[in-house]
């Protein structure tokens, strides 16, 4: 199936999960971010956070952060739950509207990373 590019040139991106700087005991899914070339009338990104079960599988952990805005060329968003050693993803999901009201959508998926919490 052939994916078709918003004309704004829209690209998604999800950050890679580390220990928060902000917050100690946090691990923090930072700067998940939905970019495009020119303001475009809405972009919006759902960022949820996933450790590693024992079974080899990703559990969502905390709550998905959802954030919403208009006549914008970025929107940003961040995910924090408590921290436990183990191995951490994030997913983001971005959709936006361009100027010729049309909705688009994507999901990236940071790669799993060890986070050693303190």
């Amino acid at each position: 199936m052939a994916v078709e590019m918003m004309p704004a040139n829209c690209w998604g991106k999800s950050n890679n999960p580390h220990n928060s700087s902000h917050y100690r005991g946090k691990v923090a899914g930072q700067g998940m971010s939905y970019a495009c070339d020119y303001n475009v009338p809405a972009l919006a990104v759902e960022v949820q956070l996933w450790n590693k079960g024992w079974w080899g599988g990703y559990d969502k952990e905390g709550t998905a952060v959802y954030r919403k805005r208009t006549w914008v060329r970025e929107v940003r968003a961040s995910d924090i739950t408590d921290c436990h050693d183990d191995t951490w993803r994030t997913t983001t999901f971005h959709t936006g509207k361009d100027r010729n009201s049309r909705w688009h959508s994507v999901e990236t998926i940071g790669r799993g990373v060890y986070v050693n919490c303190p």
